[in-house]
């Protein structure tokens, strides 16, 4: 029975989403999991494997099915199953027809096979069972399955297989349908005596409209003859109409069948239900001798035809022994009983299977989402106690569960073992959750007093010591509950489930927790004597045993002492619980007195109490009659000997601090006026009744809480009349026609009385003339429902708006949302709408707008109410952003223009070449305009997925429409609108594949042509769930994509929340991550996703400093901070740190510790009000503080340091000198030994250099996460290119990207002459000719070349594929000129030629996507590291000296800056480092910046702007630092603005010092500001100079108020005497210190050593990436196959090849790259960093040099200090030529990249006509020699070339 009882056993039941342990994975078509009882075996197979497990499911056997197609077979096992008897394992499978197949269970070796016996398929559910014959001693197998014929008995190995007619053949239903195939889907089987049942879904008969049902279908085991079919449901639920599994319990004796249905759509839940095998039985034997007798119409039966037997009595004692089948369909319904229900989340049942759990009977269930529930079988009831999870939050089906032992429960999907091992009850933390809980494994431990397993409770054996969680705790009920205070009494205790008293139990009863009294044991009763206490309380009355000296308390139960005086009312007298008192209506006592009196009651029901109010609504300030229902008014006396009449009775009101007095006191009710008053909407209030007695006031009892409503109408409305009418009939308000507002009365005016419609607003806004926009009008005073608009469409008082009518679509819009909606009986109208007809010109009332309420016309509430319309020119489109995107679609486009939010903000279709269909899901949107800031509108929509759609096309805008036929075009100053189709992005992979749960950390997306796509994002999918975050596309990068880690979903967390294995044991056959859980990722790139996964781990944990604050030494420049798996997931630029205002940059991290190079000073706090600053870490999302730190100096450390700094100097130095001395020596010198003496040197130099190593990737942090959100600096292609082809002062002179100076009359004939000219060139006869004529010109030198070939190239744009065809022409000539041949192995080397200048230029315009997409971001990284890295030092302004640099001419040697003798040579070169606080042009924002306190103020300026605008591109700068001031803010209002050079400079002699920070005595953490001298208001400020901070080095004197801080000219103070003056910075540049080289010179060579070590991981991650085959660009492959023809064709040697391809495109295109980065980059590159790497450049040459020269003390610089890494990189050359000769190029390969790169070309703004008339210009000189040329060669000749060209330059020279 489904009782209420039940379902709140249901709610109370425990729902655990355990971590299941996964015992298979990944595997393919599971079968049910089935188990071997006698060898406790488990066995699963899939499509070609069959699993064998023992009992714990540790793996026993795996053996394959068939050998020969491994995991490719196409089968799947649909019956599985056991003969225990004979030892065999029977599977049948889809494959060969259907084979079943038996195998031993032991070895699982096949011992017999039939294929196409049962031809099974995946179409419908198989059944089957084996039974056994004890009369035969034979094993049965019986499948059931549809099928198109019946199969008699086989017999094989003990096994007869039976078939059950399914499908019936065609001939059954001859004479009704021909052509029939009925399908019956079989769910479950089960024999039980001598029946076979199975329970299958199917049409009910075969009517055309037929229903779908469930049916039971019954058979006799004996011959499987007779077979009789009816309908089965649960009770009247209908629509769960398919069973999805039957099995058959034996409870207590009592054979139940439990049974489960879904929906036919098989979503949602399901139902669970039941009955008595005996009831059903009974049922089906009514309904087939119903069937029998032919008692029902079988018209439409889809079974055999069988005769009728009418007159037979007891068919069911004959059926199994008749010898012809007979088989019949019933018309009745078998119903069972509902008993649970599933939920939503759960989803449907999908199997069921049964155990025993502590001799209770068990139901099992699995359901469609996962789930696995378990319900405890109580007799006819079922009650759920489990809810167990395989994946939380995931939806997988469960194809089969089941428990063996109490300790595992087993569940299996397609793909997918999981285990789940039982609970241990600890979950349960009393022994009323224990039994709310239900699970049959779990009891309370009565003497442990916790929940446990039987076992695990230490008297389990003695009765009521554990108490099963389906039974009661131990309780207690006392006799009796309460005694009055002051009294001593004896208390009975009734135990129930008692535990047994064990040997020497005393019992104790105990009151509270203090008092403990021994308990009188008398037979089974137990017995306290009570001592009473003196004040009323209640209090807890415990039965505590005592056993083996602990007190263990078994039940307890609620005492009271009473005292009957403390209640003040009649119910609580005599209803309190424990109390027995009686009430005293005469006089209002409660008191012990007992009596038969008529003024003593002791039950409720005789108090005098409140029962109703007839009148409970009561407006403020208005005297109210009100009606009280008061029972027991007869028992209220006023003498103890004599009755009063009721009418005798005085009763009062309280309410509101006043007392009113009822009268009219009838039998049951009284009569009483009151007045109320509230000042808000409404107040429920309590009435307090009394009457009085001599004793005083009695109150009577309002047992119900029954209140009355005060309300004030005024409130009520609002102040608005519409409100006021609204208001419900229990509010008795009006509207006067005086307008008084809301007030009480009834309304007795006729006709409407409200204020005029007050229109407020009217949206939209605009709109255009046309019809069609949709206007709702909102306003005060606008009636309810009741009153109405006026809309008629013909008549002439519809609204009107603007001039426009109302022509339709008319609709009311009521307040939703009001408060106190249960106030209101009718809907308010806040606002209507409709749809307008076209703009009415009106000359007589313009702009006229009015509605009709009733009869009442509308006003407007202000001028800036009414909307503007607009006519269709005013609406135009000017923009589509992006304009290309991959071909595939998806990518989100934007149309921007005028007026396009127009109206209602609504757009019908967006149309591409005049269709629909390009772009779709269009709308408008609403965006911040970011240089107004206003809002604007713009249209977007998203181009349709098309996959067949070829990069290289493109669409054209047509037109946006809006509702009702309107048309945007595109504006006039815009003539078409195209978007361009991409190739598709392909993604290859993500990295890394794992995450935190908090997210945040960088995951690049690697792949090809990545940029193609505008947007991006990543997905996460874990079961419902997703999180989707952004990516970040840089338009200049191919190859990479970046992104963040979403945070975890709530499931993810929980799922790794539970994913700890509890033991060893599981941990070790865990075959997934440990610690972490695999999700989903899906990577978008507009209308391409890739899949991939990813793992979550816990957040790494970050340790707080000890006591929140840590003293930190300034001399460790490091701080450290501790934690766990702070390096599992995060790298270094996934880390923040920031010390207050300053940033820690990390330079190390790893699992236990992160460390980063603090600033040199305290920086102040970034929290304010705080005195320390706060150290904030940040690692992705995580943002944690770890405490505050405090700066303190400890000069003893200084000294020690300081010591040992100068013993290791001095043994450098001793080291350096040793070495040098051996160098010298000429007598045994040797290569290898100098060699070696240099490894030793850069070993120590490593161990010296790590802390400027460490500094440099410091300021590399920042960088790369610049990088992160600004992506690289690059120059456009057009940019690239003019740097690429010309010299800066050609294009300065000749600027061939603007329009070429001309008068207007040569214009006019330019334009034809160059028209021809282009075409001359664009014929490969001709343009070859021109070229070999002019290389043989004497006086047509270099310079004259390279603008040829750049004028040329820029001619020839977006015809790279031409340019390739006149290359080979023009190498091939090259190559195989005889004047050339002593020379060739120098061809390429210097691009002296046309020739060579083309090839040049061709690989430079041909390599530019290579270069953004793989290789730029690392010469970028090169570039920024070399920077960075010399900057970390002094460098001297004016000489460009370094104390960091790779060249050994611009090493600085001397350094007179801090030292105090300014002669000293300072070895070390130290320099102050300081952080400046830096505003821009008095900005709000603060920019820490670095520099060194030796650093002149432009080398500062420069510094800080270039800290302030990472990465930003050179040409986008604001400003350049020699155009700003540095100013210094000190001491209050203070500035001083600082500068190279003013009258405090120090002077000596003829030379002057550059003034630096430590000059002007800068401190640490100084504020200072960029300013823009031409702001006249900065301009104004007197200069201000903090005496006290400046260098006491100058005079004091020189600051007079007559001579103000400014700049000076270089001459002397002697006016008399001028004289012109040297500057100098670190360094005077005079014969005394020329740099020349000298022993003691080589000392500096360490640091030579040092600067390369912190580049060395930079130049080798460029040189291999450069030098990787598989990135070798297609013209790199044409070029270097092409030579190699060549070379075989003209015998050329192997070194000569060598140097033709290292010269033609690794040495010419990328050692310029590695010298110049400027020319990829929009960078001003200081000339201090070309020096180092104009270095690197000539390693990168010598590394393509195939001779090893020996390194001697004569070699340079760069080959002693890069040798280990130049015989590396030669290596990696040879390997890289051999590699890219064996790679084999796609036929069209390079047709398709020249194609791409023709596309970009033609985006460019060459003006080609000023190239070709350059050329023309450089060619004109020679006009006889082109001519002769052309006249010579045949090809030429005929084709008249040369007469085109003579014709060409008449016309110009006319």
């Amino acid at each position: 029975m489904y009782t209420t009882a039940v379902f709140c056993l249901f709610v109370l039941a425990a729902a655990f989403e355990c971590n299941a342990e996964i015992v298979i994975r990944n595997k393919d078509g599971l079968t049910k999991i089935v188990h071997h009882k006698v060898k406790d075996n488990f066995f699963v197979a899939e499509k070609n494997k069959i699993y064998k497990f023992d009992s714990e499911f540790n793996i026993l056997k795996e053996q394959e099915v068939n050998k020969t197609c491994g995991n490719k077979c196409n089968n799947t096992f649909t019956v599985a199953l056991v003969d225990e008897r004979n030892d065999l394992l029977i599977l049948c499978g889809t494959h060969h027809g259907g084979l079943c197949e038996t195998r031993n269970t032991s070895d699982l070796q096949q011992l017999r096979k039939i294929p196409g016996v049962f031809p099974t398929t995946e179409t419908h559910r198989v059944q089957g069972m084996v039974t056994y014959d004890t009369d035969k001693e034979q094993s049965y197998l019986t499948i059931a399955k549809t099928l198109d014929y019946i199969i008699e008995d086989a017999t094989y190995q003990k096994i007869i297989q039976r078939y059950i007619m399914e499908t019936l053949t065609e001939s059954t239903f001859v004479s009704l349908v021909s052509t029939l195939s009925f399908k019956i889907d079989y769910r479950s089987a089960f024999s039980s005596e001598r029946y076979t049942y199975f329970f299958t879904n199917q049409l009910e008969d075969l009517r055309p409209n037929a229903n779908y049902t469930s049916k039971i279908s019954r058979m006799c085991n004996k011959n499987y003859r007779s077979f009789f079919d009816t309908p089965i449901q649960c009770e009247d639920y209908e629509s769960y109409n398919v069973v999805q599994d039957a099995l058959l319990v034996d409870v207590d004796r009592i054979k139940r069948l439990y049974i489960t249905f879904a929906h036919a759509e098989q979503t949602g839940n399901s139902i669970l239900c039941s009955a008595e095998m005996e009831d059903i039985n009974q049922k089906l034997k009514l309904l087939q001798e119903r069937a029998v007798n032919c008692s029902y119409n079988n018209t439409f039966g889809y079974l055999y035809s069988s005769s009728c037997l009418n007159g037979i009595d007891g068919f069911a004692d004959l059926e199994c022994v008749f010898n012809q089948p007979y088989f019949k369909s019933g018309k009745g319904t078998v119903k069972t009983n509902l008993l649970s229900k599933t939920n939503n989340k759960e989803g449907y049942i999908t199997t069921l299977s049964t155990t025993k759990v502590e001799n209770k009977d068990v139901l099992i269930a699995g359901t469609s989402n996962g789930f696995i529930l378990k319900y405890v079988i109580d007799t006819s009831d079922l009650i759920k106690y489990e809810s167990l999870s395989v994946q939380p939050n995931d939806q997988i089906p469960i194809k089969s569960v089941l428990q063996i032992d109490e300790e595992s429960t087993y569940a299996s999907t397609t793909t997918t073992v999981y285990k789940f091992s039982s609970t241990k009850c600890s979950e349960f933390r009393s022994c009323n959750a224990t039994m709310e809980g239900k699970n049959p494994l779990c009891g309370w431990c009565v003497y442990s007093q916790r929940a446990t397993r039987r076992n695990d409770c230490t008297y389990q054996g003695s009765p009521n010591h554990w108490l099963s969680a389906l039974s009661n705790c131990t309780s207690l009920q006392l006799q009796p509950t309460g005694i009055p205070i002051g009294t001593n009494k004896t208390v009975k205790f009734i135990v129930k489930n008692l535990p047994q008293r064990l040997e020497n139990d005393t019992y104790f009863c105990q009151v509270e927790d203090s008092q403990v009294l021994e308990t009188v044991i008398q037979g089974d009763e137990l017995s306290c004597t009570i001592v009473g206490k003196n004040e009323h309380k209640e209090v807890s009355m415990r039965l505590v045993v005592n056993h083996k000296t602990e007190n263990i308390s078994i039940a307890e139960a609620p005492f009271l002492f009473y005292n009957c005086s403390s209640f003040k009312r009649c119910g609580k007298c005599v209803e309190t619980s424990g109390a027995s008192c009686w009430w005293n209506t005469a006089n209002g006592a409660c008191s012990l007195i007992e009596g038969e009196r008529q003024d003593r009651v002791n039950q409720s029901k005789d108090c005098p109490r409140l029962e109703k109010i007839h009148q409970r609504y009561i407006p403020s300030g208005v005297d109210t009659n009100l009606t009280l229902q008061i029972r027991n008014l007869n028992n209220i006396v006023q003498d103890e000997d004599k009755s009063s009449d009721a009418d005798d009775i005085s009763i009062h009101v309280e309410f509101q601090s006043n007392r009113f007095k009822c009268s009219d006191i009838t039998t049951g009710s009284i009569h009483c006026t009151i007045n109320g008053t509230t000042n808000i909407k409404k107040e429920n209030l309590l009435l307090q009744i009394y009457y009085e007695t001599e004793s005083g006031k009695v109150y009577i009892d309002n047992p119900y809480s029954i209140d009355v409503i005060v309300y004030n109408c005024y409130k009520l409305s609002q102040g608005k009349c519409n409100y006021c009418n609204a208001l419900k009939s229990d509010y008795i308000c009006h509207w006067p026609s005086t307008g008084e507002g809301c007030v009480y009365g009834q309304n007795v005016s006729a006709g409407y009385t409200c204020p005029r419609p007050e229109i407020t607003k009217i949206l939209p806004r605009d709109g255009l003339t046309g019809p069609g926009t949709i206007i709702t009008v909102y306003g005060n005073e606008f009636g309810t429902e009741n009153d109405t608009i006026k809309h008629d469409v013909n008549d002439r008082k519809r609204p009107m708006i603007v001039n426009r009518y109302c022509s339709g679509n008319f609709s009311d819009n009521y307040i939703k949302d009001m408060e106190g909606p249960e106030d209101f009986s009718r809907n308010i109208r806040k606002s209507f709408q409709c749809k307008l007809g076209p703009y009415r010109s009106n000359n007589t009332t313009r702009n006229e707008t009015r509605f009709y309420l009733m009869e009442t016309i509308s006003e407007i509430n202000g001028s800036n109410v009414l909307p503007i319309w607009k006519k269709t020119g005013d609406v135009y489109v000017l923009s589509i952003e992006p304009n290309k995107g991959p071909a595939i679609g998806g990518t989100i486009i934007s149309l921007t223009g005028k007026n396009l939010g127009i109206g209602n903000r609504a757009v019908k279709s967006v149309l591409f070449d005049e269709s629909e269909t390009l772009c779709v899901n269009s709308k408008v949107q609403s965006f911040l305009d970011p240089i107004l800031g206003n809002v604007d509108f713009r249209v977007t929509c998203k181009v349709n997925i098309n996959d067949k759609r070829m990069p290289g096309t493109r669409m054209k805008f047509s037109e946006l429409t809006i509702p009702d036929k309107e048309h945007i075009k595109t504006g006039e100053e815009v003539s078409e609108l195209f978007f361009n189709f991409l190739p598709n992005p392909e993604i290859g992979s993500i990295q890394p594949n794992k995450g935190f749960l908090s997210g945040g950390t960088r995951l690049t997306v690697k792949g090809q042509n990545l940029n193609s796509s505008s947007t991006g994002s990543v997905i996460i999918v874990f079961g419902r769930e997703t999180q989707e975050i952004g990516c970040i596309i840089d338009p200049n990068s191919a190859d990479q994509v970046l992104c963040e880690v979403p945070p975890a979903t709530p499931g993810i967390r929980s799922a790794l929340g539970n994913s700890n294995p509890s033991n060893s044991q599981r941990k070790k056959r865990s075959n997934h991550c440990d610690g972490c859980v695999t999700v989903k990722i899906i990577v978008k790139l507009d209308g391409v996703e890739s899949s991939f996964t990813i793992s979550y781990f816990h957040d790494p944990s970050i340790n707080k400093f000890d006591n929140n604050v840590l003293l930190y030494e300034t001399d460790q420049q490091y701080l450290e901070i501790e934690g766990e798996n702070l390096n599992l997931v995060a790298a270094m630029h996934d880390i923040n740190i920031t010390i207050g205002l300053g940033e820690c940059n990390v330079v190390e991290l790893t699992g236990t510790y992160m460390r980063c190079k603090a600033p040199s000073s305290q920086p102040q706090p970034g929290i304010p009000g705080t005195t320390l600053p706060e150290v904030n870490v940040t690692i992705g999302n995580i943002h944690t503080t770890v405490g505050y730190i405090k700066y303190k100096k400890n000069f003893e450390n200084v000294l020690i340091i300081a010591g040992a700094a100068a013993g290791a100097a001095l043994f450098l130095l001793v080291l350096v000198v040793a070495f040098f001395v051996c160098k010298y020596r000429k007598v045994g010198s040797k290569a290898k030994a100098l060699e070696k003496q240099l490894n030793n040197l850069e070993l120590e130099i490593k161990h010296v250099a790590k802390e400027e190593f460490l500094d440099m990737q410091t300021s590399m942090s920042t960088v790369n996460r610049n990088l992160i959100e600004q992506g690289f600096p690059y120059h456009s292609y057009q940019q690239y290119a003019c740097n690429a082809m010309f010299a800066t002062d050609y294009l300065m002179s000749d600027p061939v990207v603007s329009s070429y100076k001309m008068s207007d009359e040569l214009r006019a004939r330019a334009r034809t002459g160059m028209e021809r000219f282009q075409g001359l060139l664009e014929n490969k006869f001709f343009l070859v000719s021109l070229i070999t004529t002019m290389e043989k010109q004497k006086h047509f030198f270099i310079k004259e070349k390279s603008n040829f070939a750049g004028n040329l190239c820029a001619i020839m744009m977006g015809r790279m594929d031409y340019m390739h065809e006149v290359l080979q022409v023009l190498i091939t000539q090259l190559v195989e000129d005889p004047s050339s041949k002593r020379d060739v192995k120098t061809l390429f080397r210097r691009s002296e030629s046309i020739t060579e200048k083309l090839l040049s230029n061709w690989l430079s315009l041909c390599l530019y996507p290579h270069l953004k997409d793989h290789t730029g971001s690392l010469l970028y990284l090169l570039y920024i590291a070399t920077r960075k890295t010399m900057e970390a030092g002094p460098i001297d302004a004016l000489t460009n000296d370094a104390k960091y640099t790779l060249s050994e001419e611009k090493l600085l040697r001397k350094y007179q800056g801090s030292a105090t003798d300014e002669e000293t040579t300072d070895v070390k070169f130290e320099a102050k480092a300081l952080t400046l606080n830096v505003v821009v042009d008095n900005g709000e924002e603060i920019y820490p910046c670095k520099a060194l306190d030796c650093d002149t103020v432009n080398q500062v300026k420069a510094k800080c702007l270039d800290q302030i605008y990472v990465n930003y591109p050179a040409s986008q700068l604001p400003v350049d630092p020699t155009e700003l001031l540095l100013e210094w803010h000190a001491g209050f209002s203070g500035r001083m603005i600082l500068r190279d050079k003013d009258n405090t400079s120090k002077r000596d002699g003829e030379w002057i010092r550059v003034n630096t920070l430590a000059h002007y005595a800068v401190a640490d953490q100084s504020n200072m500001a960029l300013v823009d001298p031409r702001n006249a208001e900065l301009s104004q400020q007197e200069d201000y100079v903090n005496l006290a901070q400046i260098d006491p080095g100058f005079d004091v004197n020189s600051m007079g108020s007559d001579q103000p801080l400014t700049a000076e000219c270089s001459t002397s103070h002697d006016e008399e005497n001028p004289m012109e003056l040297k500057q100098w910075h670190l360094l005077k540049d005079d014969d005394a210190n020329k740099k020349e080289k000298s022993a003691i010179d080589e000392l500096y060579l360490n640091r030579l050593i040092t600067t390369k070590l912190s580049l060395v991981k930079y130049i080798d991650d460029l040189f291999s990436l450069v030098l990787e085959n598989s990135k070798c660009p297609p013209p790199v492959k044409f070029l270097y196959d092409f030579l190699d023809d060549l070379a075989e064709k003209q015998k050329i040697d192997p070194d000569t090849l060598h140097a033709w391809k290292s010269h033609s495109y690794s040495i010419r295109i990328w050692a310029m790259l590695i010298k110049t980065p400027s020319i990829l980059f929009d960078i001003n590159a200081p000339s201090y960093v070309s020096e180092s790497l104009d270095v690197i450049s000539q390693v990168f040459i010598e590394s393509f040099s195939r001779t090893e020269q020996a390194v001697s003390k004569e070699s340079p610089t760069q080959k002693l200090i890069f040798r280990n890494e130049l015989t590396k990189f030669r290596t990696h050359v040879q390997e890289f030529y051999k590699n890219v000769k064996e790679n084999v190029q796609k036929p069209d390969e390079l047709g398709q990249y020249l194609t791409s790169i023709n596309r970009n070309q033609q985006e460019t703004t060459f003006n080609k006509n000023a190239a070709l008339y350059r050329l023309y210009e450089q060619i004109k000189p020679y006009t006889d020699e082109i001519l002769d040329d052309l006249s010579i060669c045949q090809e030429t000749r005929c084709l008249q070339l040369n007469k085109k060209l003579d014709d060409i330059f008449s016309m110009m020279e006319e």
